[in-house]
């Protein structure tokens, strides 16, 4: 838990000093507090940055800094917490009960009514935000007050206001999204309310507002797409409410309709899948599906060049899901044979066929999936086929079609041995015929190896490297500790050594020791800073502590360093605090 008492003690050293340097020299030019757990501040850096700290006691609950950093705690953030620290810690200075605060509730009971309006009215003519916001505050009093168009003012004049020639800066998106939220926090008690019009306007508003201004802002750290995110909520709360009435149901329909086709919806994050999720609930909701489905044959064609399909996609899977929805099994039925194009629909039939135990008609699905996928270039689909395959295999117990699948997988060009699938494949085999099975493995890495070494011109790698990474997951799975070590011999590089040790030194303690002690050596004679220093010490310890035998060797290879290095003071604590 960070507190204000203990925050210099939890948070990062370094971002902490440069906090306090910056309070040290009055750069906190401002501190208030705005609420009941809100504190208010500007610090000053390369420019004034605006921060905001919420406290609950002495707990800190949440902070934010407008500058480019993207952390709540940057050092603007640590120099305000010393400066509130330092507030809050100030003595209460002793108040006469005689010279009570005025209030604005006391204010408020000594005014009348008309001194109150004559006020509103004089403020209104001067700040049309604040007329604005009391026009929105008694909206249901008369029908006259647009709400929408208040709405859309208030947000515009947001944008404006922290826009540049047009443009709103990284910095500027989170103060923005910040003001923005303020009206959805409307909405949302509209909601509970069950103001649902009103509901439905503001969040309608925030959404197209901020969808065009996406173009023309940098929203790197996502601040303003998750305020259209939050809109998007809103309006699906209003589409899934069963007490939402239908004249209304039909407005927000109307609504999606035009919005969702834009591309801009479908070009940032998953907006307009999202909206088009919402427009199936509403929709569902309405007994109209025939206007939902008109819908989607309207989009399918305006979004036909999106992502690669991904829309197209997007727009034909909902179209069976809604169909589906509504029991429209025939036209489920075609849709679906016309959509096998697409990996998810294929999949559904795949895996109802092999649900059914049509197994020859479940892989040719599969087969022809791969096809696909092979002329699209798509090595991921191809690879989920390939599995599906496998399990289509082990449904049947087909265990020609399972070992050349699991082998497959365990032993992938360019990859690390996979182990799961390597048990997988050897749980095919007796263990007689496991033990032929396993030798004509080895051979056939070895020779293979070979083959290369001898037909290798110059590469970025070394062959035998490659030999050691394929064989040492084989021998330490099958406990083959002997061969594992003839492995390391073969050139027994500080990587080789390392990745046996677990296995080796307690089983082969003076042949590991033999080869460490030459490398250590090296490593003792490369060494340049305090992180290579620390490094050889580490290992010397690690022997020390898992080959006892080691214990005088390394002691001496200790003195002989420290003898050929008696300078270098770093090197010297190192090795000391070891011996």
């Amino acid at each position: 838990m960070l507190t204000i008492d203990t925050f210099d003690q939890q948070l990062d050293t370094n971002t902490v000093q440069k906090g306090r340097r910056y309070f040290t020299r009055k750069a906190v030019l401002y501190l208030e507090q705005a609420d009941d757990t809100g504190w208010n501040a500007e610090v000053e850096g390369s420019e004034v940055y605006t921060v905001e700290i919420q406290l609950q006691g002495r707990t800190l609950l949440d902070a934010f800094c407008d500058c480019p950093v993207e952390e709540s705690f940057c050092k603007h953030t640590v120099s305000v917490l010393f400066a509130l620290r330092e507030k809050l810690n100030q003595p209460k200075p002793k108040t006469k009960r005689a010279s009570k605060k005025l209030t604005l509730d006391d204010l408020l009971q000594q005014i009348t009514v008309e001194e109150l309006r004559r006020f509103v009215a004089d403020y209104a003519a001067t700040d049309k935000t604040f007329a604005s916001k009391v026009q929105l505050y008694f909206a249901d009093k008369d029908d006259r007050i647009d709400v929408g168009k208040q709405y859309t003012e208030l947000v515009r004049k947001a944008i404006r206001a922290h826009s540049s020639r047009g443009f709103v800066e990284y910095r500027k998106t989170g103060k923005l999204a910040r003001e923005i939220r303020t009206f959805l926090v409307t909405g949302h008690q509209f909601l509970a309310q069950k103001n649902y019009r009103d509901a439905l306007t503001v969040s309608r508003v925030v959404i197209v507002e901020l969808v065009n201004l996406l173009e023309r802002c940098d929203d790197s750290a996502g601040y303003l797409s998750g305020t259209i995110s939050d809109a998007i909520h809103l309006l699906t709360q209003l589409a899934s409410s069963e007490e939402t009435a239908q004249p209304l149901r039909e407005q927000l329909f109307d609504f999606l309709s035009v919005e969702l086709k834009k591309s801009n919806y479908f070009e940032y994050a998953d907006f307009g899948a999202r909206l088009l999720d919402t427009a199936f609930q509403v929709t569902l909701r309405m007994s109209e599906p025939d206007r939902f489905l008109a819908l989607i044959d309207q989009l399918i064609p305006l979004h036909r060049d999106n992502y690669q399909d991904y829309t197209q996609h997007l727009l034909r899977t909902t179209q069976i899901r809604f169909l589906k929805a509504i029991g429209r099994t025939d036209e489920v039925r075609r849709l679906t044979q016309e959509s096998l194009d697409i990996v998810e629909v294929r999949q559904e039939v795949v895996a109802e066929a092999v649900e059914a135990g049509q197994f020859a008609q479940a892989r040719a699905l599969v087969q022809e999936g791969i096809r696909l996928a092979e002329q699209k270039k798509h090595p991921g689909t191809i690879r989920r086929w390939q599995e599906q395959l496998l399990a289509i295999a082990y449904r049947e117990n087909d265990i020609p079609t399972i070992r050349h699948w699991t082998k497959a997988f365990a032993f992938e060009p360019g990859q690390a041995v996979s182990l799961p699938y390597y048990r997988q494949w050897k749980q095919t085999f007796s263990a007689r015929e496991w033990a032929d099975e396993y030798n004509a493995l080895i051979r056939s890495i070895t020779q293979t190896a070979a083959q290369h070494t001898s037909q290798r011109k110059a590469v970025w790698f070394y062959e035998p490297d490659t030999l050691f990474h394929q064989l040492a997951p084989l021998y330490v799975e099958e406990k083959q500790w002997a061969a594992l070590l003839n492995l390391v011999q073969e050139q027994p590089s500080l990587e080789r050594l390392q990745q046996a040790h677990p296995h080796l030194a307690a089983r082969f303690p003076t042949e590991m020791l033999a080869l460490y002690l030459p490398v250590l050596e090296k490593l003792g004679e490369k060494a340049a800073d305090r992180s290579e220093y620390r490094r050889l010490a580490q290992l010397i310890a690690l022997l020390k502590s898992d080959i006892p035998e080691s214990i005088p060797v390394m002691n001496a290879l200790i003195k002989l360093l420290k003898d050929k290095n008696p300078r270098r003071l770093a090197f010297l604590e190192e090795l000391n605090a070891v011996q």
